[in-house]
């Protein structure tokens, strides 16, 4: 037999076929059976989303918190220049280029505790990043 003449010999055969089986009868034999939509897997799937969801708010609040006290650091800072500037002499004195010992004295002392600060901050974001 070539090909083609099994290919039809086999297709009338199969459409001849008849079953005599009684699927209805069938199904209610297996459906006891069948595996049932349990619960737990919803349970499971929703603990899971839980559980990532925690996880990924953790490692936020981390990065977050941790680029907040830097930038608080910074802020210390700038805000110590800031008040420093603003309460730099504006009165102009005698000899006009020139600044009084007391307004001397009181720049040098804010100056030191800028410095002070400067590198507080800096110790902190040496320890930070080690």
């Amino acid at each position: 037999m070539t090909r083609s003449k099994f290919e039809k010999y086999a297709s009338s055969r199969i459409t001849q076929h008849q079953s005599s089986v009684d699927t209805d009868a069938l199904w209610k034999a297996v459906a006891p059976e069948a595996p049932k939509n349990k619960r737990r897997v919803v349970f499971w799937y929703f603990l899971t989303g839980l559980l990532v969801m925690g996880i990924v708010s953790a490692i936020l609040w981390s990065v977050t918190n941790t680029q907040h006290l830097e930038g608080e650091g910074h802020a210390a800072v700038q805000s110590e220049a800031t008040l420093q500037h603003a309460e730099a002499p504006s009165k102009p004195t005698t000899s006009g280029n020139q600044i009084s010992n007391e307004d001397q004295t009181a720049l040098e002392q804010k100056n030191g505790k800028l410095k002070n600060e400067t590198n507080r901050v800096s110790e902190q974001q040496k320890n930070a990043n080690v």
